[in-house]
């Protein structure tokens, strides 16, 4: 024997629960999301300030802005009484993927620290020594462009030469803030 189908029952009443339980979900999520936007901001500053620290140490950073290319960069004055230098976060590509850069310029061009940031699709245990510090050490005093034919690390030529040209955009960057 067929069993009728009750329209009401059988297909409205689920589909119109089904859509309160689905609004009732993205409401509560987008809620959270608005209740938690300010503290999730604050942690992610507080991280870039870490990075902001190792690569020039100030009491102040100031966000700053700068068209180049047709995009718009972000960069950083690094203040502490007086301008300490302009922080700068470029990447290039790398053997696996984008290295991301954090490179600190003093006022007179020099480089103060080079930070990085994410390596992390570089090859283990051959890539990912470019984030070593006595590596990063060579860059610094250096000022203009750094030169292509720079200390690379043996087996990690691509990843080393992300380094570099990371360092030269923000040295690039650097010469375009000082106009």
């Amino acid at each position: 024997m067929e069993r009728k189908i009750n329209v009401l029952k059988d297909i409205v009443i689920p589909t119109v629960t089904l859509l309160i339980i689905c609004v009732v979900v993205t409401a509560a999520l987008a809620a959270t999301n608005w209740l938690t936007q300010k503290q999730m901001a604050e942690k992610e500053f507080e991280k870039k300030k870490e990075s902001l620290e190792k690569v020039i140490a100030a009491g102040d950073y100031k966000e700053q802005e700068i068209e180049h290319d047709g995009q718009k960069i972000k960069y950083y004055e690094a203040i502490d009484g007086e301008l300490k230098g302009y922080i700068f976060e470029t990447s290039a590509s790398g053997y696996g993927g984008a290295v991301s850069v954090m490179t600190g310029i003093q006022p007179d061009g020099k480089i103060a620290a080079v930070v990085i940031l994410d390596a992390s699709k570089e090859t283990k245990g051959i890539g990912d020594r470019i984030t070593n510090p006595a590596y990063l050490e060579q860059y610094k005093g250096q000022s203009g462009q750094v030169d292509e034919g720079a200390n690379t690390i043996t087996g990690a030529t691509f990843s080393s030469k992300a380094v570099i040209k990371a360092v030269n955009s923000a040295l690039e960057l650097f010469d375009k803030v000082k106009g």
